[in-house]
């Protein structure tokens, strides 16, 4: 993402079912989940995502998306 002019905050760490990122790019601010191509989001982290009011967070799985 950063090679293609994006701004990347890597949040794993913050706890709490938060997203693995935070990405700005041309303008817009995305909640980024980052999974392998079979990969499920958690009880807690679909659970953030459906109670998140912003814009839906993004999963990623291949390096395409």
């Amino acid at each position: 993402m950063e090679q293609r002019g994006a701004c990347v905050e890597d949040t794993s760490r913050v706890g709490g079912d938060f997203p693995d990122a935070v990405v700005g790019f041309l303008g817009f601010t995305e909640l980024v989940e980052f999974k392998v191509t079979t990969g499920k989001l958690s009880e807690g982290q679909s659970l953030f995502a459906k109670t998140w009011r912003g814009r839906p967070v993004r999963v990623i799985r291949t390096v395409d998306e």
